[in-house]
């Protein structure tokens, strides 16, 4: 059944995945987003192809896919579906990733970015080498506003098909967009912001479940998995996708991130024959764990059970 969409908003939804089966998560995280716009693109890498199934539940839903080439994340896929669909000819623009698990109906948020005297709007911000908007989801509430989305991620083009690491377009793209947004006039906000501001925290990880208590939509993957291993984290996130959303809200209800001890005890162990860069760079590490773990407790965000 078509959904009626109570205003005229282009969402483009980036997404890296390696199996041809479209994943569960993203087919609720997306189908979340329906009744909110008017058009929903699904982005994602071009080197592998999704099911006949999966396309049969895309167009099933009215969800258009688009195949890119792997450059510059996000971003990268974001520049080149905007040279395609224009933002010209809708209200507003949504700009998502996957990096998250749709766990409740995103009405609440619109209804509070609607209240927003803002014309970009986020999930969450942070203070990291200035104030910004976590760019995992953003609401330009505008077509001046939107546009000038555009015009900045244009503007990195080059930079984006040219670069992969990661804190460089952090640095570069989700940093300087809400800077770019700020100087051009237009007011920024996070729905649930960072108040108590330290720069050295992630709060979509560190705040991802007092956040997801207040009613925010969404929760980082990383923040229910906390395991240092790159690959035993990707194999987690594949069994997250088979989980019910009401063991994921137990998961949200009763636990949090963990911070691995095992990395601290890793790095005391090496400090004593590390050169002088590497060590400063662990006791950073280690100040940083110490300081989460003071952190967790001072705002009552529970440990994860082992």
């Amino acid at each position: 059944m078509a959904h009626r969409p109570y205003r005229k908003t282009l969402v483009l939804f980036s997404s890296y995945f390696s199996q041809e089966k479209l994943p569960n998560y993203i087919r609720r995280y997306l189908e979340g987003l329906l009744p909110h716009a008017y058009k929903v693109v699904l982005i994602t890498q071009q080197d592998r192809k999704i099911s006949a199934e999966g396309n049969r539940w895309l167009e099933s839903k009215n969800i258009e896919l688009m195949y890119v080439q792997n450059q510059g994340m996000d971003f990268g896929m974001w520049s080149k579906a905007c040279q395609r669909w224009h933002t010209e000819d809708y209200d507003s623009l949504i700009l998502a990733n996957d990096s998250c698990l749709s766990i409740r109906d995103f009405s609440g948020f619109f209804f509070k970015a609607t209240q927003s005297s803002a014309q970009l709007v986020g999930m969450t911000d942070s203070m990291k080498k200035g104030h910004h908007l976590q760019s995992y989801f953003l609401l330009a509430k505008s077509k001046a506003c939107a546009g000038e989305i555009v015009d900045f991620i244009e503007s990195k083009r080059h930079f984006l098909e040219t670069t992969e690491k990661y804190t460089d377009i952090v640095n570069t793209c989700e940093i300087g967009l809400s800077q770019h947004i700020k100087k051009k006039g237009f007011g920024i906000q996070a729905i649930w912001p960072f108040a108590h501001g330290d720069p050295l925290f992630d709060p979509s990880y560190v705040l991802a479940h007092s956040n997801a208590k207040q009613g925010m939509p969404l929760i980082k993957k990383k923040a229910l998995i906390a395991n240092s291993n790159k690959a035993l984290r990707f194999q987690a996130y594949n069994q997250l996708d088979v989980w019910p959303v009401n063991i994921v809200n137990d998961l949200i209800n009763n636990h949090a991130c963990q911070v691995s001890e095992q990395d601290e005890i890793h790095a005391l162990a090496e400090i004593g024959n590390a050169k002088v860069a590497a060590r400063k760079s662990m006791l950073k590490r280690i100040r940083f764990y110490r300081r989460f773990r003071l952190f967790r407790k001072k705002y009552l965000i529970p440990s994860c059970q082992s």
